[in-house]
């Protein structure tokens, strides 16, 4: 039963009790007997006491609760319907009785018949004479035996709940703050507690941050000015650094606070400024090398470059990017074969291609390429990386010069061996024939002589 039940209740009480305990000296007999009749049929026990707390009088409702007769009850005490650490309350409430004052509604516990404990609902109204002298007082009393045991039961379920509500917030590993708009906590999980500790009765700026006037820096409050929900990053003092959730909030009584969720992301940032300077510091790597560097996609999409790549192309970053790597080359088919080779085979080793600048001018290249992949093991693009061999082919050219050189002179070479080869075979030749001669004259003159 909510409050407003029992207020409802508690009036439905008073205005009975008042109606028992007016004075029937201006109604008719007829209306005396109706009277008596609705408070004798009623739902609701009504019983009159005389001042010495003698029942005086018992109708059906009283029968029905206490299990008594009228004719039971009717001159005894009222002490036999009341537990016995109660008894000793009747003297008091017939004082305030006697001084014409109304017993408030309260619950207590009574006694039936058979020894059973009722736990009711009680109005006593003094009663008094023409001379309005108190001589009695009348009590309305309703049975909420079952119904309290079942507002028990809700209570008892309301507080197992938030329990196990509060239990829950307590293990999240973040705090969770109720503020109210004078900086109070109002509630605060377990994680608060234990890093920022208990506010005895203090405003957080006081006991977080021994100040005297709110941070100027807090925007906890935005959430409640601007009825959004609102989110903003927080030093805490147990030094980390907090990402903040606050929520306009109403309490059950309708006063208005703040829910606030404050989530460590001290880590998180040490991991990402960690992962800020490495990327920047590898930029700084590609962006350094020589050589031209760049992404494209599986569609043979440009996804980014190095300032290599924008010399060499002639060639601004933001226009490369999203265009297609075959188109700066002076043989595009050739370099759209390249790419798909690379998405086809996973690689490509000096692949010899030659980049067309925006004047122009061409510069031979040897490309290496490799995919990458994302997470899960996709392929999602290709790094290329772009060896300039134009001093390596000027080299080659020269070295081929000199080759040619070379041979012309290793040709002429070798055709004077052949001529010189070939004198001195007949020298010798010519030698050998004047020996002959010689030979054939020197035995013409012995046969002569």
């Amino acid at each position: 039963m909510n409050d407003v039940d029992e207020e409802r209740e508690k009036r439905k009480d008073e205005e009975a009790s008042d109606r028992a305990a007016s004075s029937l000296s201006n109604f008719s007999e007829e209306q005396r007997a109706l009277l008596a009749s609705i408070v004798d049929h009623s739902e609701y026990a009504v019983i009159t006491i005389d001042m010495n707390c003698v029942i005086t009088s018992w109708n059906h409702g009283a029968a029905r609760i206490y299990s008594y007769t009228e004719a039971e009850a009717v001159g005894n005490p009222l002490s036999m319907l009341l537990p016995h650490d109660a008894v000793d309350t009747l003297p008091g409430i017939m004082e305030r009785l006697v001084r014409g004052e109304r017993t408030d509604h309260y619950e207590s516990y009574h006694r039936s018949k058979d020894g059973n404990t009722i736990q009711v609902s009680v109005n006593i109204s003094p009663m008094k004479d023409r001379n309005d002298r108190a001589i009695g007082a009348s009590l309305i009393a309703r049975d909420i035996t079952v119904e309290a045991a079942a507002r028990r039961r809700t209570e008892e379920a309301v507080i197992t709940e938030r329990k196990r509500f509060v239990d829950v917030l307590d293990m999240i590993p973040a705090y969770l703050v109720l503020l109210t708009p004078d900086h109070r906590v109002s509630f605060a999980n377990r994680y608060f507690r234990e890093h920022f500790g208990e506010d005895e009765g203090r405003r957080c700026f006081e006991y977080l941050f021994h100040l005297d006037r709110p941070c100027e820096n807090c925007e906890t409050f935005e959430a409640m000015r601007s009825g959004r929900p609102h989110q903003w990053e927080w030093a805490g003092p147990d030094g980390n650094i907090y990402d903040i959730f606050d929520f306009p909030f109403v309490e059950t009584d309708g006063s208005k606070l703040v829910l606030e969720v404050g989530i460590a992301i001290t880590q998180r940032k040490a991991a990402e400024e960690a992962l800020k300077k490495a990327v920047a510091y590898n930029r700084s790597l590609i962006e350094a090398s020589l050589d031209p560097l760049l992404t494209f996609g599986p569609d043979g999409k440009i996804t980014d470059v190095n300032l290599a790549t924008e010399k060499v192309t002639g060639c601004s970053r933001k226009e490369l990017i999203g265009t297609d790597f075959s188109s700066f080359f002076t043989d595009p088919g050739a370099a759209r074969a390249g790419y798909e080779k690379v998405f086809r085979e996973g690689t490509v080793h000096d692949y010899a291609l030659e980049i067309r600048r925006r004047d122009d001018h061409i510069t031979p290249v040897l490309y290496n390429a490799s995919v990458y992949r994302d997470d899960g093991g996709t392929v999602i693009g290709a790094f290329a990386a772009a060896r300039d061999v134009t001093a390596q082919k000027k080299v080659e050219a020269e070295l081929a010069v000199q080759r040619r050189r070379v041979l012309d002179r290793l040709s002429e070479l070798e055709m004077f061996q052949r001529l010189t080869v070939g004198r001195e075979l007949k020298m010798v030749e010519l030698k050998k024939e004047i020996a002959e001669l010689r030979s054939a004259n020197a035995e013409l003159r012995k046969k002569v002589e």
